[in-house]
């Protein structure tokens, strides 16, 4: 399972106070996960998948536990599931040594025009395989 340091980020203005400058609010740490969970399935899928053009986010459930501050923080990316023409993804957002985040992300790999789901190939979903989490491998046993 991948794990991706990154440099959270906020759109807070230079002028704002300390406090507003340093909180992550909730739409950047998901910008920050969508970008990582990107960059990981289009490697895991070796050049065979486009994340913006072949794929549909169609879920995305998100929990968050702790705060999150302009630094360094770690995004980690498991599948939990595969389906036909889907995989649900497990994204988490740790810093400081504690998991702030957790996310449930579902895609959906769509065809030409965008309007109808395409089936993974069984080469994506062998690479998709390599990404599960340990979890999901036991629940499956």
């Amino acid at each position: 399972m991948p794990r991706v340091a990154v440099t959270l980020q906020n759109n807070a203005p230079r002028d704002a106070p300390d406090h507003i400058r340093r909180h992550v609010p909730h739409y950047c740490a998901l910008e920050t996960a969508t970008r990582v969970w990107n960059r990981v399935m289009a490697d895991a899928l070796d050049g065979t998948f486009d994340p913006i053009t072949d794929i549909a986010v169609v879920n995305v459930n998100s929990n968050f536990s702790s705060e999150l501050f302009t630094e360094e923080a770690t995004v980690v990316v498991e599948v939990a599931k595969i389906g036909t023409t889907s995989v649900t993804l497990g994204v988490g957002i740790e810093q400081g040594g504690i998991r702030a985040a957790d996310m449930s992300v579902t895609l959906v790999q769509v065809g030409d025009g965008r309007t109808v789901s395409r089936p993974w190939s069984p080469e994506q979903i062998a690479s998709l395989e390599a990404l599960r989490s340990p979890a999901a491998l036991a629940d499956q046993a």
